[in-house]
């Protein structure tokens, strides 16, 4: 992984790999956003989950992205197929071993529902005059790919 110039990087595929940026990065400071467990599992079951457990039946050409998202995933923590049980394990997984591994001075659990205020605070810049933004949405994310939602 190369970060050079960057000052912070989000979710898919860097959010695989806390544990190398935290030891690579020693002042780095991380975020894990939480939220409602049940409602990430219905977001993941209809975006993410879908997308890769289809990636036999992709094209040549969509293969190696969707391989790649397969890793991350199941470097993760998440094995495709899973149960919905099995689904919501690996993300309270996930969330209990980035809270176990990351000194608390180095780590904001942020809900995003609380807006700027926290993250700001924690991230020692002002408050933006501009509403918090909500995005990444189910409709977003199947745009991003450009591909129709998998039943």
């Amino acid at each position: 992984m190369n970060y050079a110039g960057y000052h912070a990087a989000v979710d898919w595929p860097t959010a695989a790999f806390w544990r190398e940026l935290a030891e690579a990065f020693p002042d780095a400071k991380f975020l894990l956003t939480v939220r409602d467990p049940e409602a990430w599992c219905v977001s993941f079951s209809n975006t993410s989950y879908p997308l890769i457990e289809a990636t036999g039946r992709a094209s040549p050409e969509e293969r190696p992205f969707l391989d790649m998202c397969t890793a991350v995933v199941t470097k993760t923590g998440f094995r495709i197929p899973s149960t919905r049980d099995e689904i919501r394990a690996a993300f309270d997984q996930h969330a209990a071993a980035v809270k176990a591994t990351i000194p608390p001075d180095r780590l904001l659990v942020f809900d995003v529902r609380e807006g700027w205020d926290p993250l700001c605070a924690y991230l020692g810049v002002p408050i933006p005059e501009a509403d918090f933004p909500r995005t990444n949405n189910t409709e977003e994310f199947w745009k991003s790919t450009q591909a129709p939602p998998r039943q």
